[in-house]
């Protein structure tokens, strides 16, 4: 509501002031310091001529013209908020959708999720960096429909009226690891083999879900990052220096003749995503489906290659 067409600020600040009755919590649901948020509300009740809100120690309340006045705004402003839902969804249905990539993904999701630009023609993609002020910024400005992110946003921006953030199905993690290992057991090289990983920013994450799975076996990886393509991991992995962790949609883009997947040794390790939009967004939905039948193909085939060996 940053960019409303039809609501005054002042009208929406009145608003949110009446239904919060915090000058503090009003001003922190569009984005705004209590200062500002306050002295509007003064503005206001100068411009008017009489004061709307009874103020005491540190609560604010309607007071009786107040009240009057909500009374016959705040169904003009639903409908007005109405109106602008409608012409931003007329203006959604003309253009792409618009999903931010959060660029601390390992490589392999991070391609994956990249190239559903080129996979469904409604659809565009752009990498970003991940940040509270980012997902407000991009997603009230519509600059952005959508992020994807590993990470949550803080309470202060889960809290925000006008945004939500949508939980995906857990994505599945295992290991790979070369078949010249075939007689060993997953524990003995899980404690045994390095462990190589790509490019991976959002490290303290990923490092505290291994441990979560790992500690319990009294396994202490040895973890090494290198600016490795895919493809150069997976070979450096053949050679049998090294295993890795990969989504288990990707087991499908390897050689099962020379490379085995296992789950972690209490079962599968999962990462949870988050979508992050506007409420109520009319494309939700599609977007899910989209990312969820990307990874199933995917998945499907790995599952076929599993029955085959």
């Amino acid at each position: 509501m940053s960019n409303s067409i039809f609501i005054s600020k002042r009208m929406r600040n009145f608003i949110l002031l009446a239904q919060t009755k915090s000058i503090a919590r009003a001003a922190e649901k569009i984005h705004m310091t209590a200062s500002p948020f306050g002295k509007s509300i003064v503005s206001l009740e100068e411009q008017i001529g009489y004061p709307l809100f009874t103020r005491k120690d540190n609560s604010i309340r309607l007071n009786k013209a107040g009240q009057e006045l909500y009374q016959k705004l705040f169904p003009v402003y639903e409908r007005l908020s109405a109106i602008e839902n409608e012409l931003h969804s007329s203006a959604l249905r003309s253009h792409k959708i618009v999903i931010g990539v959060d660029n601390t993904y390992p490589t392999i999701i991070f391609d994956q999720l990249l190239s559903l630009g080129d996979k469904y023609d409604n659809i565009s993609t752009q990498a970003i960096e991940f940040s509270d002020n980012g997902v407000i910024d991009d997603l009230l400005g519509h600059q952005l429909d959508f992020i994807i992110s590993p990470q949550q946003v803080s309470p202060r921006v889960l809290g925000l009226e006008n945004l939500t953030a949508t939980e995906l199905p857990p994505l599945r993690l295992g290991f790979l690891v070369s078949r010249r290992y075939e007689q060993k057991q997953p524990q003995e090289l899980l404690r045994e083999l390095p462990w190589l990983q790509m490019r991976f920013q959002n490290r303290a994450n990923f490092e505290a879900m291994l441990d979560s799975h790992m500690r319990p076996c009294g396994i202490h990886p040895t973890v090494i990052y290198r600016a490795y393509s895919f493809m150069a991991k997976i070979s450096a992995v053949e050679r049998g220096q090294f295993l890795t962790v990969i989504p288990y949609f990707a087991w499908h883009l390897v050689n099962p003749t020379t490379l085995r997947y296992f789950d972690a040794p209490n079962g599968p390790m999962y990462m949870q995503e988050y979508l992050y939009s506007l409420k109520n967004h009319r494309h939700t939905a599609e977007v899910c489906q989209c990312i969820n039948d990307d990874r199933d193909d995917s998945c499907n085939l790995a599952e076929h290659r599993s029955c085959v060996q």
